[in-house]
Formats: structure tokens, sequence, C-alpha cells
């Protein structure tokens, strides 16, 4: 009876440690996303980016956007929040994405730059 133990504790301990390894294998996949959502400078009109974004942030809250957005290199800034347009700066900046919001979660991407 005691193998039997032994064996199910040893197969216990393996499943444990398989475990902890898919949690730190999930962040390695972020920088390819984050990536994807940032606009390459001159690009930032086509619709692949706008849908790479939307598909990223929609449906987080605005930090974690920002978060993200930032992890790849660009920023994500509320142009609308819950209905109601914010004021904006009308300079360039290829590294911004404009959002709408609404109760702190992203709605859709409005545009980039």
């Amino acid at each position: 009876m005691r193998p039997t133990i032994a064996a199910a504790l040893i197969a216990l301990v393996a499943g444990l440690a398989g475990c902890g390894e898919a949690e730190t294998s999930a962040p390695e996949s972020e920088p390819g996303r984050v990536a994807r959502i940032c606009p390459e400078l001159g690009r930032s009109g086509d619709d692949a980016y706008r849908e790479r974004a939307e598909h990223a942030l929609v449906g987080e809250t605005l930090a974690a956007a920002q978060d993200l957005a930032a992890a790849g290199g660009c920023r994500v800034e509320a142009g609308e929040i819950d209905g109601v347009g914010q004021v904006q700066t009308r300079e360039y900046d290829p590294s911004r994405i404009t959002v709408a919001v609404r109760d702190d979660e992203v709605v859709r991407v409005l545009g980039f730059g």
C-alpha cells in the first residue's frame, strides 16, 4: 500500500510543478501582443492597426489599456468618456491611440496620432 501512496504523491508534486511553468510562460506572449497594437510611424491609418488595437484594448479598463500600450512603446488616451468628448491636443503624435471609454472600460478605438 505504501508504494501506491508514494506514487500518488510523486504524481501530485509533478502536476503542481507543471502548473507553475504555465503561469510563467504566459507573460512571454505579452510583448508580441503589445507590439502589434502600437502603430508604426506613417502607417497608423492602416485598418490592420485599428483591428489589432481594438482586439487588444476593447474590454480592458482604461488603466489596463494604458499599461498594455506603454509596454509596447505607445500610449492610450481617452478621447471620449461616458459619451462626452474630452479636450485633446491637436499635434500629431504617432505613438498615441485615442479610445472611447464607458464605465471605465474601453469600448472602441477612435484613432491614432
